[in-house]
């Protein structure tokens, strides 16, 4: 087994000192699952071991969760501290904690390769985003982390519109944190 290349105490991420979450630790820490998931998909392509696909796949579904949460932090941040830590991994319950505004930001880039979210038809947008979330399933990080304990037998595993959905939310956390920096500077 290789040595572990970081220390031995890695510190976790505190809270701000109105007890709110650190958005800015947060999404750091989301990127980090989403580039490991690109990074396990990389080798799996370059080197066709396929079990490579697995990990991508957690990574990338817990990532998912991880950017939902930061945005369900967002929100209650702007309704006052908040300490209240958000748990479950539910993506719906996760998703009907977003602010509207920020669904349609998070929608507008689905499928948006530019720097700036599509707003136009907004509310079509986020129906369509919504399908594609509800596709991977109710809690896709829980149902492929233990995969090798299904008792269904075999299964799909399509990792594309994960991608696709995680690539939205991701460049949205990013593109409201900017904005939001932005604005603070400006105040």
């Amino acid at each position: 087994m290789p040595k572990a290349p970081f220390p031995v105490l890695v510190l976790q991420p505190g809270r701000r000192s109105d007890g709110s979450a650190d958005l800015s630790a947060q999404f750091a820490i989301a990127k980090a699952y989403a580039d490991t998931a690109r990074i396990a998909g990389g080798v799996g392509e370059r080197t066709n071991f396929i079990a490579m696909a697995f990990p991508a796949f957690i990574c990338s579904s817990f990532s998912l969760e991880l950017f939902l949460k930061l945005f369900v932090y967002r929100s209650r941040a702007a309704q006052g501290p908040s300490g209240k830590p958000v748990w479950g991994h539910m993506i719906r319950d996760l998703w009907q904690e977003v602010t509207s505004e920020d669904k349609e930001t998070i929608a507008g880039f689905y499928r948006n390769e530019t720097s700036e979210p599509w707003l136009v038809g907004a509310s079509i947008r986020v129906e369509i985003f919504e399908k594609a979330l509800e596709d991977l399933g109710a809690k896709p990080f829980v149902e492929w982390r233990y995969i090798h304990e299904l008792e269904e037998g075999p299964t799909v595993l399509r990792h594309g519109p994960l991608v696709d959905v995680l690539d939205a939310v991701g460049r949205a956390a990013a593109y409201v944190l900017n904005r939001d920096a932005l604005n603070t500077n400006k105040e």
